[in-house]
């Protein structure tokens, strides 16, 4: 499975690093189990903000890519390591 590691410095001026996968990466099926209804989706936010799945933390953050540091790195996961 594509995902992604990468930081980005917080609005508090914090830097957050993170393993992620973007939302289109994920099964459709993982979603459907984590999402209620159809406007959690559509959840509108600034620009340059994304909602991600953290695979450290198991939930969903938002991903800053206006403010990363360094390069943001695309990684290949083995599907059973990110769903437990």
């Amino acid at each position: 499975m594509k995902a992604y590691q990468g930081s980005f410095k917080k609005a508090d001026g914090d830097v957050r690093s993170m393993h992620f996968v973007r939302l289109p990466d994920l099964p459709e099926s993982f979603l459907d189990g984590k999402v209620k209804g159809q406007d959690a989706k559509k959840r509108v936010l600034k620009e340059g903000m994304e909602t991600v799945w953290d695979v450290t933390a198991q939930g969903f953050r938002t991903f800053n890519w206006s403010t990363t540091l360094g390069e943001v790195e695309e990684i290949i996961l083995e599907e059973n390591s990110l769903f437990p």
